[in-house]
């Protein structure tokens, strides 16, 4: 009974407030402010100290903040959903972004259409748009990457304006700075189990390969160019299968 009496109390606390256009402070943890309750056109839902605080009633909308400081410099940005404290901190205009987990994008100004979870992740993205980073500080140094998916804690962590990267695995692609690659390892090393460039449509196994059943190559009229030691192919004009020694073409069968 007690319980129930202080939970009616504060609503009806709160009621009053609300009604007088003021601010409802709960012991500092859990604030509910005028400007962004269901009431407002904005249609957004701010909870937690300084969240959403600079919020701008006239540009920014559908927006959910909660957590201390989440979404703070928000002025414009709308779509945008951040969970924990510090998340989203320093968004100014950036739209259609959802960072959960404590300091989640808390540098995030400008970026657009990100997915952001876990502690640190994504911490210094400034304007990146359509990254996914999953996992504690995966994508941590990333500012203005953009198409990137890190899957794992550390994942991408060092990696600054990469486009179109693909790490999966803790630590995977942790120093690569680059573009277009895949890494899929559980592991920071530079040769990972899975490699792969987009750029080049090259793909490297560092790794034994079993085949259960069959393997196929494709036939080919012109031998590659540029083989590396070891390349091998089907060769279409007298159906051999062809290895590069390193100075000439030798058949395998």
């Amino acid at each position: 009974m007690k319980n129930l009496t202080i939970t009616l109390v504060l609503v009806f606390q709160f009621l009053i407030c609300f009604g007088q256009n003021e601010r409802v402070i709960f012991e500092d943890i859990v604030q509910f402010d005028k400007r962004v309750d269901f009431a407002f056109d904005v249609n957004s839902v701010v909870i937690g100290k300084d969240a959403g605080l600079n919020i701008d009633e006239s540009n920014a909308s559908d927006n959910v903040f909660i957590g201390g400081s989440a979404g703070q410099s928000s002025t414009s940005g709308s779509n945008n959903v951040f969970l924990g404290n510090l998340s989203g901190k320093s968004n100014d205009t950036g739209s259609g972004n959802v960072f959960v987990g404590m300091q989640a994008s808390t540098m995030s100004t400008a970026s657009f259409s990100n997915v952001v979870i876990g502690f640190n992740a994504g911490f210094k993205t400034l304007s990146g748009q359509n990254n996914l980073f999953l996992g504690a500080s995966s994508g941590f140094e990333n500012e203005s990457g953009t198409n990137n998916v890190y899957l794992g804690a550390n994942a991408g962590q060092a990696n600054v304006s990469g486009l179109g990267n693909i790490f999966i695995g803790a630590n995977s692609g942790i120093g690569e700075l680059g573009s277009e690659k895949l890494y899929i390892d559980n592991s920071g090393t530079a040769t990972p189990l899975i490699y792969g460039d987009f750029q080049q449509d090259k793909l490297e196994f560092n790794g034994a390969i079993h085949v259960r059943d069959f393997m196929k190559l494709n036939p080919i009229l012109d031998a590659p160019t540029s083989p590396e030691k070891g390349t091998i192919y089907y060769d279409k004009n007298d159906d051999k299968v062809k290895v590069w020694t390193g100075g000439t073409w030798e058949d395998l069968n």
